[in-house]
Parts: C-alpha cells; structure tokens; sequence
C-alpha cells in the first residue's frame, strides 16, 4: 500500500464483510467524556460516605441525589475550612478540589460579594442552622459568577456539630 487511498478501500472492504456496525469514532470521545465524569461522581461519593462514617454523622443531609443533580458539594469543618469539595468544581469555577482543601470559603468571595449575604450565611454558621443564599462568587480566574448555596450543618451521633455542607450551582 503507497498511499492512505489503499488502505481505506481495504478497510472499506474487510469492513463490508462483517456483520457488526461501527460506531464513528466521536461517539466514543463522547462516551469517554461521561465515563469520566461518571468515574469521578462514583469518586466524590465514596469520599463523602469515607467521611460520613469517620465522623459518625447522624442524619446526614441527602447529598447523593444533588451529586448526581451536578451540584458542586463542599464540606467544611466546624471552624470552616474545606475538607473536600467534589470534581465538579472545575466546571463550575476553575478550581480543582485540591487547590481548595484546606482554605476557607472566602477564597471564593471578592469585591462584588455582598456584605449582607456573608452577614446572613454567617449568622446561620455561628447557630448551627441550614441556610440558602445566592451571592457572588469569583472563578479562579476572576470572573464572577451568581452562586446559589444550601448549607447545611452536620452533627455526630453524640449531637456534636461535625461538619457543613455545602451544595453549589451557579444561579
């Protein structure tokens, strides 16, 4: 064979003689994208049960259902550092879960970040209450972008607050 001409007849040829249908080869970059995704979902939700039964949460909120609802879940500990934040993040605003573990939400906030926002969600933290709000947060390259949040505290079988959780989306 001297020239790709050759090869696609031959290839063309063999493949007529088969009794199996071919799938172009872009379905499979799109079935490689979801498995990925997939992949990383089924990897958050084992993280977050590995914390679930470490920190013997009681009740714990329903977060399985907003994993799959892509909304971003981030857990923080009781002073309000992350402890994990799901993949989806990336998508969300630029940051990948690694780069965020271990600083406070704030690292999300900036100058168009309402005051009285932070106020309410604050006030909820310091009385261990669920809370909703929408505010604006900025992606790690300094857009902002509309951040709806459900927070919600998480207490241990001894009634001990454990952790919040945060499920995100952009609003």
């Amino acid at each position: 064979m001297t020239n790709f001409k050759d090869y696609d007849d031959a290839n063309a040829l063999f493949s007529g003689q088969l009794k199996i249908k071919a799938l172009p080869l872009l379905s499979w970059d799109f079935y490689g994208i979801y498995y990925q995704e997939v992949n990383a979902m089924l990897s958050d939700a084992k993280k977050i049960e590995e914390f679930s039964v470490a920190a013997q949460w009681e009740n714990p909120p329903e977060w399985k259902a907003r994993l799959e609802e892509d909304h971003v879940v981030v857990i923080t500990d009781p002073e309000l550092t992350i402890v994990f934040a799901s993949r989806n993040m990336f998508r969300m605003n630029g940051y990948n879960p690694e780069e965020v573990v271990g600083k406070k939400p704030k690292v999300f906030q900036g100058m168009a970040t309402a005051p009285i926002v932070k106020q309410k969600i604050k006030k909820a933290i310091s009385t261990e209450q669920p809370f909703t709000a929408t505010l604006i947060n900025y992606s790690k390259d300094g857009t902002p972008y509309n951040c709806y949040i459900e927070g919600v505290p998480v207490f241990n079988k001894k009634g001990k607050l454990s952790h919040f959780m945060a499920f995100e989306k952009v609003a």
